[in-house]
């Protein structure tokens, strides 16, 4: 198996069938001829899990709510030399899952790529997602949305920290960098910006707030986390 592509899921009806169906189309127009879609499923109380079947994912159940833990559920069971984690609500392209590729032919270990809004939405999210792909770029740091990485370089590392409920993949990526070189790709992902309608701009705002205070201990208290671990 050359590629595995998991993606972590809770709740995600309403947007994992067309997130399956556009990684199907990305891999067959980046000509990945070796491939399994994994989707790990954190105990959904949807139709998640019977729509990623349909799709002919191959499903694991983490039931952990926690998304490092999800994530890891789902490569435990990869067979593949490489593997990326794409979001549930993130829609990719050929020319990046070539990209891809490529990155790792050419010696990267692992990396990330730049973020695009799904749908339209306001100047805030905006703001936010051009500075987080400026930091991204400048210090290495790839998303949660679309994280690869050499399965090598996965088990060398340990795998996502599962004490940290967000900010995981910041903290494997740190990991990662000491092992080898990461990139950040040139194509971008399309990603759900739906946290900025389900959530009050002062909720959003106390969070980001808090976690700018106290990154570490934010990160390690679920309580402090509704924006990612509710839906609305």
């Amino acid at each position: 198996m050359k590629l595995s592509v998991v993606v972590p899921a809770y709740n995600e009806s309403k947007r994992i069938g067309r997130t399956l169906q556009s990684i199907r189309n990305a891999l067959v127009e980046a000509s990945i001829d070796s491939w399994e879609i994994i989707v790990a499923d954190d105990s959904s109380t949807d139709d998640t899990v019977a729509i990623a079947e349909d799709a002919g994912a191959t499903i694991v159940h983490s039931g952990a709510r926690n998304i490092g833990a999800t994530r890891n559920c789902g490569a435990s069971a990869a067979q593949g030399e490489y593997i990326v984690f794409i979001d549930a609500d993130t829609l990719v392209s050929g020319d990046l899952m070539a990209e891809m590729m490529e990155a790792f032919q050419n010696g990267a270990i692992g990396g990330g790529t730049p973020v695009c809004w799904s749908s339209p939405t306001g100047l805030a999210a905006n703001v936010g997602r051009w500075i987080w792909n400026a930091v991204s770029r400048l210090f290495t740091l790839p998303a949660g949305s679309f994280f690869f990485m050499t399965r090598e370089a996965y088990l060398a590392s340990g795998g996502f920290d599962e004490s940290y409920f967000v900010s995981e993949e910041l903290y494997l990526g740190h990991a990662l960098k000491k092992l080898g070189r990461l990139k950040i790709l040139r194509n971008p992902v399309h990603t759900s910006p739906r946290k900025m309608h389900e959530f009050t701009p002062y909720e959003i705002t106390r969070f980001f707030l808090s976690f700018l205070i106290a990154p570490r201990r934010t990160a390690k208290e679920r309580e402090r986390l509704a924006i990612w671990y509710e839906r609305r």
